[in-house]
């Protein structure tokens, strides 16, 4: 067996598969996937780079699970080996690829975000209007069923195009082309897969169609996959106002009819070239006055509101750890300090301060904390410095 310490093969070697396991582990220390992993890590490590280095790595058994928020989807986690492999591919490719991206696309990339793309589309709100003195017009798409019916041929020869290593092609080829449906373990203890429509299932995807929800390589790969729609939309039909995060796209202008002459334009690009389709239900058009419904934001010119669902989800994890921690009695009331359960719903809270600050909350925020007293006992919050993050007392 070589080691890889012996090898000096420029991407299968211990250092960077190190750096992909680090990076991979990042915010996951404590996941027994990953702690089994570290109890023989410099053993596994190498042993992954032997594998690639004689192309005898094939992929593990996933695990198959199901979630209904914010909408049903079938999830196939890779195992923790598996993922350190997806982090090598990224690393190595993405700095290529990130040279060939558009500035509007957001999604898997740095710097970039739902909160980037939140604060970039109302500069162009702005823009289009002349700030408010011109009357403008928005067109949102999606691509119906998006990661099920990506086709893995068209997307394993775009990688090509960026990709001259043999080495890295075998690889690539290995992953996109992983049947996970053939090899999992089925985590369903509600049965929520029988509530979950066909067409949004791997198990009933086309042949070498669909890549698994979940992944870091299918998020970077959908932005591989959609890059060719964001240059013909940016060169092609020279749309200057122009937004796109995972399949979700914005478009805005002064005339509806070139809105919709664009729309027909995009339709005829992703049947013909990406073998997709657009999703006519999701479909929306209005007056950009009117706010535009976008990664959880409803924005406009002058201000951005988070959507109710949002605010809802909140309210219910509030609920949720009020039944966990509080305990109402007849003669008194109790107040549990587990450490664990508080740093975990600290994280939870944080989470969503940071995500409602782009928004217009403060008085949102101002009646929730007011109105559930208890938080008042755990942590310690400045209502008047509404950034700032909550801290357990």
């Amino acid at each position: 067996m070589q080691y890889a310490e012996e090898n000096h093969h420029p991407l299968f070697n211990l250092r960077q598969m190190c750096r992909a396991y680090l990076a991979c582990r990042k915010a996951k220390r404590n996941k027994p996937s990953v702690l089994a992993f570290e109890v023989n890590l410099e053993e596994n490590l190498t042993s992954l780079v032997n594998e690639l280095l004689e192309r005898a790595y094939r992929p593990a058994t996933s695990i198959c699970f199901y979630t209904v928020k914010p909408k049903r989807r079938e999830i196939f986690a890779a195992d923790f080996r598996d993922r350190v492999v997806h982090h090598l591919i990224y690393k190595e490719i993405c700095r290529c690829w990130e040279r060939v991206f558009i500035d509007q696309s957001y999604a898997c990339r740095p710097g970039k975000g739902p909160h980037k793309a939140v604060l970039d589309l109302q500069k162009m709100l702005r823009k289009v209007t002349a700030n408010g003195r011109r009357r403008a017009y928005y067109l949102k798409l999606d691509i119906r069923n998006f990661f099920m019916t990506i086709d893995r041929l068209i997307l394993y020869n775009l990688l090509l195009k960026k990709c001259s290593n043999p080495d890295l092609r075998w690889l690539l080829h290995t992953v996109i082309f992983h049947e996970p449906t053939r090899d999992f373990i089925l985590q369903d203890r509600y049965r929520l897969r029988y509530g979950l429509p066909p067409h949004k299932s791997l198990f009933f995807a086309s042949e070498y169609c669909g890549l698994p929800i979940g992944n870091l390589t299918s998020q970077f790969f959908a932005n591989v996959y959609l890059n060719e729609l964001d240059q013909f939309v940016k060169h092609k039909l020279n749309c200057r106002f122009y937004l796109r995060y995972v399949d979700d796209m914005v478009l805005l202008g002064t005339s509806i009819q070139e809105l919709e002459e664009d729309e027909r334009n995009i339709a005829d690009f992703v049947s013909d070239r990406l073998h997709l389709n657009l999703n006519a239900k999701s479909r929306t058009v209005g007056l950009v006055s009117g706010g535009v419904d976008f990664v959880g934001f409803i924005v406009r010119p002058s201000y951005i509101l988070v959507r109710r669902r949002t605010l809802g989800n909140l309210k219910e994890k509030i609920r949720r750890m009020q039944r966990e921690l509080v305990e109402e009695r007849a003669e008194c009331t109790l107040y549990r300090f587990d450490q664990t359960k508080l740093q975990k719903f600290l994280a939870t809270l944080n989470s969503y301060l940071g995500h409602l600050q782009y928004g217009r909350c403060n008085n949102f925020l101002i009646k929730l904390w007011q109105s559930n007293g208890f938080l008042s006992i755990y942590f310690s919050f400045d209502l008047f410095f509404l950034s700032e993050e909550l801290h357990i007392k």
